[in-house]
């Protein structure tokens, strides 16, 4: 029962020190929000968002619709997306004398034969307040 108190009011105490404009979109957090948006990535509509599909990118663009939405920044030049291009591989077993597994792995140069495409990680920036780190 203490510690359920404790952490209760070590709860209120950090809500407390949260400025004004983050506690509001904080409080615009909901149970039902975060089930919507969930149930939306992880929906057949995305086919299992496998990385070599369409279905990636309409994930990484909600995501950072979300992110536009919350107020976060841009981290990469402006933009919400650092990009690599990946291609399926056989990459080799750490283990001898089992085969190569197949695999999609990060390429600089992919082979005439190869499937490779460009992904998109999704990434922002929580600014921050403090002057002497801005």
């Amino acid at each position: 029962m203490k510690r359920a108190l404790a952490l209760a009011a070590l709860s209120l105490a950090l809500l407390a020190a949260v400025p004004r404009k983050e506690r509001s979109a904080l409080d615009s957090i909901t149970a039902a929000n975060l089930r919507g948006d969930l149930s939306f990535l992880a929906s057949d509509a995305l086919e299992g968002r496998f990385t070599l599909s369409h279905n990636l990118d309409v994930a990484a663009e909600f995501i950072a619709s979300r992110f536009r939405a919350a107020g976060l920044e841009p981290a990469v030049s402006g933009s919400y997306f650092q990009t690599a291009t990946v291609a399926e591989r056989d990459v080799p077993s750490q283990q001898p004398g089992h085969p190569p597994r197949h695999r999609v792995v990060a390429v600089d140069n992919p082979g005439p034969d190869e499937h490779a495409v460009v992904v998109k990680n999704v990434i922002a920036v929580i600014p921050g307040s403090d002057p002497n780190l801005k």
